[in-house]
This record gives C-alpha cells, sequence and structure tokens, in this order.
C-alpha cells in the first residue's frame, strides 16, 4: 500500500495530526531521518535475533533434528526470504542489469 506522505490527509491518517504543520518538502525529510534511524535499529537487531533464535535451537532442542517441519519452513523462509528480497529492489533499481 502507498501513502502519499506530502498530503495532509495521508498525515492524518498516519496518526501524526501534529506533522500538517510542517510544509510537505520538510515533512518528507523528516519522515526520511526517522524512518532511517528506525531501519538503522531493525538492521542490527534481526541478526540478533537471528542468533538468539539458533542458540534456543541447539541449547533447549539439541539441534536441528529436535524440531517439527514448521519451525524448518519458518527458519527457511525467514533465512532466504530477506535476500531474495534485496536481490530484486537491487535489480530494479539498476536497470541496466
Amino acid at each position: 500500500m502507498y501513502f502519499d506522505t506530502t498530503s495532509d490527509r495521508s498525515t492524518r491518517i498516519s496518526g501524526r495530526p501534529s506533522l500538517v504543520a510542517i510544509d510537505p518538502p520538510q515533512r518528507m525529510l523528516l519522515h526520511t531521518q526517522v524512518f532511517r534511524r528506525f531501519f538503522l535499529v531493525v538492521w542490527h537487531a534481526m541478526p540478533l535475533a537471528l542468533l538468539s533464535g539458533f542458540a534456543m535451537v541447539f541449547w533447549q532442542y539439541g539441534g536441528m533434528a529436535g524440531l517439527r517441519w514448521n519451525v524448518h519452513a519458518m527458519l527457511g523462509l525467514g533465512v532466504l526470504t530477506p535476500p531474495a528480497r534485496a536481490r530484486q529492489t537491487a535489480l530494479a533499481a539498476a536497470p541496466g542489469l
């Protein structure tokens, strides 16, 4: 879903009515800076979550053999999906490739 962050209506929908007072170019700059910091935290938190999950699998369940199929499926999707999406995004950004 796409939200036009430059319009006053989308600012009211997104739950930040105080941003209506800011001009649209400055509002977009604020959104960009906030999202950059947020995703930097997420970028560093995801490997920690993955490592702690692997530690729990090996310490509490004795390895991958002790897990059911649904955990294997979830782990496979979680590990393989982000690189595939990053590759698609990179290819879309570089039309010459």
